[in-house]
């Protein structure tokens, strides 16, 4: 029995939180289609992508 009350949680909650993302991207959606946001986009996550470059190619190999 326990497990079924579990079970049925994990899901119910699974469900809401779901539901709260996809309500999230529909509103965001709107707004990250136009050019100047579709640009900033870019220039953010290109920024990031080239960090997280920089960083993996300082890395040092250990042992």
């Amino acid at each position: 029995m326990q497990y079924l009350v579990l079970g049925a949680t994990t899901i119910v909650v699974d469900i809401i939180v779901m539901i709260g993302y996809a309500t999230l991207a529909t509103r965001i959606a709107g707004w990250i289609k136009g050019p100047k946001q579709m640009k900033l986009l870019n220039r953010i996550f290109g920024g990031l992508f080239m960090a997280v470059g920089a960083l993996l190619a300082s890395a040092r190999k250990i042992a």
